[in-house]
């Protein structure tokens, strides 16, 4: 990104006072809906912001402890050099990658039984890393070889067409190509599972297609992991500056309906479920639904969230509220029945454990670890910040990727409430905690949670579920589901948030940012921007060109076929290496005839694939100079 591009917004809040005409109530405090309430309050909208929550953030959202000593966020996130939008926004608050980031060139797997030997991917993608990352043992050579192919094969592939043929999985694509291997294919699951929390087989082969093509165009460093958390590093200076530019935050207030008014086009009134405001000492419970006009709405809500929404009007229940004149009046899906199918888009929780240990732990780095294999997907990483308030004393992050694995019935609290498990959530987190010291065995685990005898120091150490910040998966058929910035038929309303269309595609802090700089950007267009105002810039991260990608894939096929025959002869001589509990047991060779059938097809397969693929690259260079 150039540095005008990402200072565009600099210097907007030292120009004169702004008047605020034009009004817009942003529904949702995630990085999405905080995006578009401070580009549109920077170009001179009134901007009101209504979260659900008790605090602004979402996914980035954090906990103070209750000793206010610490802060327990959703998870450590990671970010990627080419979130150009979101380092955009951080310019602008005053947030800068030297003073309140650190760089992470490197990603540890750690496989059972071989604590302390973790295998080291550092910039992977990067030409300076390739080779040291090709011999890492993550993966066997050629595996991890035609692992590197198969991102470049599928950044080739045309995945933007409407049809079927661009509706595929990840692993469909991995497995389909003449060079699969089964260990290739176990080593994408690994990484989309702990990263996104969903299987490369449900995964949209072109979501990670777009994370591919930005990841591999700016693989230096990793990724950039924050010196505190997100709550005190992003979430609160951002807030602070969009009350410094007049923003209102309505905390607690639930979007349950919208009407339309089918006549006008237009959103007519909202109904929003907050706790009472004639009594604001009140405790409890106590709360009502009111209606309220407003003049542009914005949408940066979950897709659960969002499916309520279009489908309920807004109707205050019946206790004599004022309603206004009567008006007919429709749910959003009435104007826009194709919203019915974000039913279909998915969430998944995440559980994470804040675990404290009574000392320090040795040999635990500072950068991620997956551990490979492990049950629940599990991934953690050391809290520097919480270490450091902890006395010294080890703190870690540990994430469950794969909440359906765990053997409970889970009814998880809010995250407020991590700190203070139910028997369930006890259950959980000792279950993970066993999983994790099969790889990490260099601590006392106890016989149960909560044993004074154990390292673990058990007042400190809670689980928070992500019941309220789930995770938007890109399963396939998403894409398709997915809303738009804007439709016609509804002049005033938007939508935002990482499960919307937009160019990144893939869920990342970058796809929410991206998306509210989008929607913010739609309404200046239609609604107009103050005068003298630079307007919104949408930034698309720059990518590898098609010519060059096509080179390499032609440059490297012969070298991964060689790589086909090295990695399925390693596999003939030394097993197939499966961790127990995921695998069956296995049947008996079915003798030579078998051999043979399976041979034949093999071969078959290789020379049709190798056709095929040919035949997909001539007809993308025909498109990409057709379309110029």
């Amino acid at each position: 990104m150039s540095e005008s591009a990402a200072t565009a917004d600099a210097g907007l809040q030292a120009l004169p006072p702004i008047p605020r005409t034009k009004k817009v109530t942003v529904v949702g405090a995630g990085i999405a809906g905080l995006t578009t309430a401070y580009r549109l309050a920077q170009r001179g909208y009134d901007v009101t912001i209504l979260e659900a929550q008790s605090v602004a953030g979402g996914n980035l959202a954090g906990i103070p402890s209750e000793d206010g000593q610490s802060v327990f966020e959703v998870y450590p996130h990671m970010f990627g050099d080419w979130y150009d939008n979101f380092w955009a926004l951080m310019t602008d608050i005053g947030v800068t990658r030297e003073r309140d980031f650190e760089a992470r060139p490197i990603c540890g797997f750690l496989r059972a039984g071989e604590f302390p030997r973790y295998r080291l991917l550092r910039d992977n993608g990067s030409p300076q890393t390739a080779i040291p990352n090709l011999l890492s043992g993550v993966i066997s050579a050629p595996n991890m070889f035609l692992s590197a192919f198969a991102i470049i094969d599928l950044l080739t592939q045309d995945f933007d067409r409407d049809d079927l043929a661009s509706e595929q999985s990840l692993n469909g694509f991995i497995i389909s190509r003449p060079y699969a291997t089964l260990e290739m294919a176990r080593f994408f699951q690994l990484l989309v599972l702990n990263i996104w929390s969903v299987d490369s087989y449900s995964t949209a082969a072109g979501a990670y297609q777009a994370f591919a093509k930005y990841q591999f165009r700016r693989p230096a460093p990793q990724c950039w992991v924050l010196r505190t958390n997100s709550h005190e590093a992003i979430i609160q200076p951002l807030c602070a500056a969009l009350e410094r530019l007049g923003c209102r935050f309505r905390l607690n207030a639930k979007l349950v309906g919208v009407s339309i008014n089918p006549a006008s086009n237009t959103v007519m009134r909202i109904a929003v479920e907050e706790p009472d405001r004639s009594n604001p000492g009140a405790t409890g419970a106590a709360r009502g639904v009111h209606l309220e006009q407003v003049e542009n709405l914005v949408l940066a809500i979950t897709p659960a969230a969002l499916h309520d929404v279009i489908l309920h009007r807004a109707e205050a229940p019946p206790t004599g509220l004022r309603q206004g004149p009567l008006i007919a009046q429709v749910p959003i899906v009435d104007v826009l029945p194709e919203l019915a199918d974000t039913r279909g888009l998915a969430m998944a929780p995440i559980p994470v454990i804040h675990v404290t240990f009574k000392r320090t732990l040795p040999d635990i780095p500072e950068y991620y670890i997956a551990l490979t294999g492990s049950r629940y997907s599990l991934t953690f990483v050391k809290s520097a910040a919480l270490s450091a308030s902890s006395d010294g004393n080890t703190v870690l992050v540990l994430a469950a990727s794969d909440f359906n694995a765990l053997p409970v019935d889970l009814d998880f609290a809010p995250f407020e409430r991590a700190m203070a498990p139910t028997h369930a959530q006890a259950t959980a987190m000792f279950l993970i905690l066993t999983e994790f010291h099969r790889y990490v065995p260099t601590f006392k685990l106890g016989r149960y949670c909560g044993d004074p005898d154990s390292d673990i120091d058990w007042q400190k150490t809670g689980i928070g579920s992500g019941s309220n910040q789930k995770l938007f998966i890109n399963q396939v058929g998403s894409k398709h589901t997915s809303p738009y910035t804007h439709y016609a038929a509804i002049e005033n309303l938007y939508f935002a948030g990482e499960n919307r269309d937009n160019p990144i595609t893939i869920t990342t802090v970058e796809a929410a940012a991206c998306s509210g700089n989008q929607a913010a950007q739609a309404i200046c267009r239609d609604v107009g921007q103050a005068p003298g105002v630079a307007p919104v810039n949408v930034l698309v991260p720059e990518t590898y060109p098609m010519a060059a990608l096509l080179a390499w894939k032609f440059a490297l096929a012969p070298y991964a076929a060689a790589a086909k025959c090295w990695a399925t002869l390693e596999e003939a001589l030394g097993g197939d290496r499966v961790d127990d509990w995921r695998t069956a047991a296995r049947p008996a060779p079915l003798g030579p005839g078998h051999m043979l059938t399976q041979i034949v097809t093999a071969g078959s397969d290789v020379y049709s694939n190798w056709l095929s693929a040919y035949g997909s690259a001539l007809s993308r260079v025909v498109r990409e100079f057709g379309n110029r």
